[in-house]
């Protein structure tokens, strides 16, 4: 019953918006069985990557399996100023991996050069 909404600004725009998912159990392999990867490229996502496959990674899926987790992506994200991000659908996803801690480090740059990073940790009980 946990909603996860995640607010995102740049005022001069978003020119890029990459999340790496850092976790022992929701693994690149478990992400692809998904569509996903565990570099994920919200504004191009067939510009994600795998990172146990970097030079191999089946992106066809991403765009499609992150929009049908509920994430914006392409347009929806690039030159916004602001970005309502809800991840949660993709914390139903957490729920069937196991116990463990997640880290989704967020890095955002916006249309000046500017680049903000973060780090969100969710954990799984």
């Amino acid at each position: 019953d946990l909603t996860v909404e995640l607010v995102i600004t740049a005022s001069a725009g978003i020119k890029e918006f990459f999340v790496v998912i850092d976790s022992e159990v929701l693994t690149p392999t478990e992400l692809r069985g998904v569509g996903l990867c565990d570099q994920l490229n919200l504004v191009t996502p067939e510009n994600s990557i795998d990172s146990e496959n970097p030079d191999n990674t089946d992106t066809s899926q991403v765009r499609d399996a992150l929009i049908n987790l509920g994430f914006a992506v392409g347009d929806q994200i690039l030159n916004q100023t602001k970005v309502d991000l809800s991840i949660t659908q993709f914390l139903g996803l957490l729920k069937v991996t196991g116990t463990g801690s997640h880290d989704f480090i967020l890095t955002v740059t916006d249309n000046d050069g500017n680049t903000t990073e973060k780090t969100l940790m969710l954990v799984t009980e």
